[in-house]
């Protein structure tokens, strides 16, 4: 292959090996590799916007500058409290026992005009769902800038940049401050938002909460609001709240989900037959879970679910004279499944009353009833036999019903 050349259908983000090939050697010969490195940042610059929201800049700004900072290379950076490096996870498989380097995200901004906000992201490939985790922790710290003065740093996320979940405090200077995002604060503003929404009649706004920190925007009805189940892309910034234009970095460390739910979930199966002499035979089964069970093929989906299979004949001619040799059996199929919504459908809001969860309930019912009428003894005398032993009827009822909320509103 040569170095332009793809072999099946790679993807970089399910890189797990590295081969290293050497052409034109034609003799034993040996290499040494000081460091191989995978180089740049995983965050893109989005660009400078004002208060207003007007554009000052685009995501090729000199104003915004992403770089990466580590306790080997830079002698002036020390790591947050408690956070330690962690060898690669090839490097142990390998066993080797390589420099391990701890580093944090250096984003730099200049000449940032007061009010203005300058933003870098991160993309995220496939939506992700944090629905399962209570909190989010990230670990800043502000080193100094010309006037002196700390603007707000920020992180937003959301499936896109208008309808988003947003953080903000004051940098420190010169320390490191570990903050703890609450994603229940989160679904509270949302749910007093979309409450406030609907009672003025609107489609937009924004809710903050007491101290400031925390806000809920919906600026667009074009896309459903904010939800913890779908993340694309994560947002960090600076705001300059100051009256001056400001040029300072500011390190991020750590950045991540903690404490999962640890809530228990359980699963059921039942199944039973039972049968009455030649006469009936019926069969049941009945299958459940709530909504925190988990397996490692199922999909998460966060709802109740009760299902129940009933399949019955019955041998009706048992009722009629044996002599008329006639067969007359009735069947029975019922499914009845209901999936009942530990949130709001589409939300990651809990659903606390029992009316609200029956209302966003998802149900299905089906049922068919079959009766067939056909001789089941052939007549001796042959005209019978060619023509009533021959017929056939059957008489059939099919019942459905179902029921599903589709989006949060």
């Amino acid at each position: 292959m040569t170095p332009d050349e793809t072999l099946g259908n790679p993807d970089l983000r399910n890189v797990r090996a590295i081969r290293l090939t050497f052409s034109g050697v034609e003799r034993v010969t040996e290499f040494e590799i000081a460091r191989l490195e995978i180089v740049g940042s995983t965050f893109l610059k989005r660009g400078i916007v004002a208060a207003d929201g007007t554009p000052l800049a685009g995501q090729d700004t000199d104003s915004l500058q992403i770089a990466s900072i580590n306790d080997i290379e830079n002698p002036e950076y020390e790591s947050p409290p408690g956070v330690v490096a962690q060898q690669d996870r090839a490097d142990q498989v390998a066993g080797i026992q390589g420099v391990v380097i701890e580093q944090s995200l250096d984003f730099t901004y200049r000449g940032l005009p007061p009010g203005a906000r300058g933003t870098i992201f991160r993309p995220l490939f496939d939506r992700e769902s944090y629905i399962d985790y209570d909190r989010m922790r990230i670990w800043v710290q502000g080193r100094p800038t010309d006037t002196g003065r700390q603007p707000e740093f920020f992180v937003t996320f959301g499936l896109d940049t208008l309808n988003v979940y947003e953080y903000g405090a004051r940098l420190p200077e010169e320390d490191w401050e570990e903050h703890v995002i609450d994603f229940a604060i989160f679904t509270d503003l949302k749910a007093a938002l979309l409450d406030s929404l609907d009672d003025a009649g609107a489609s937009t706004g924004t809710r903050v909460s007491e101290d400031g920190r925390y806000r809920v925007r919906i600026e667009s009805i074009d896309t459903p609001p904010p939800t913890l189940t779908e993340v694309s892309q994560l947002t960090i910034g600076v705001e300059n709240t100051t009256s001056e234009a400001l040029t300072g970095t500011f390190w991020v460390d750590d950045w991540r989900l903690t404490e999962p739910l640890r809530d228990g979930g359980a699963a059921r199966y039942v199944t039973a037959r039972a049968s009455m002499a030649d006469f009936a035979d019926v069969q049941l089964t009945y299958e459940g879970r709530n909504a925190r069970y988990r397996n490692l093929t199922s999909a998460i989906n966060n709802f109740t679910s009760d299902a129940l299979d009933i399949s019955a004949r019955f041998a009706l001619e048992k009722f009629l004279p044996e002599s008329w040799g006639m067969g007359l059996p009735l069947t029975v199929d019922h499914f009845g499944r209901d999936d009942a919504p530990l949130y709001r459908v589409g939300s990651d809001i809990l659903v606390s009353e029992d009316a609200e969860r029956e209302a966003q309930a998802r149900t299905s019912d089906y049922t068919v009833v079959t009766l067939r009428a056909f001789r089941a003894r052939q007549s001796s005398n042959a005209l019978v036999a060619a023509t009533l032993d021959r017929l056939e009827g059957q008489i059939t009822w099919r019942g459905e019903s179902s029921g599903s909320v589709d989006q949060d509103s």
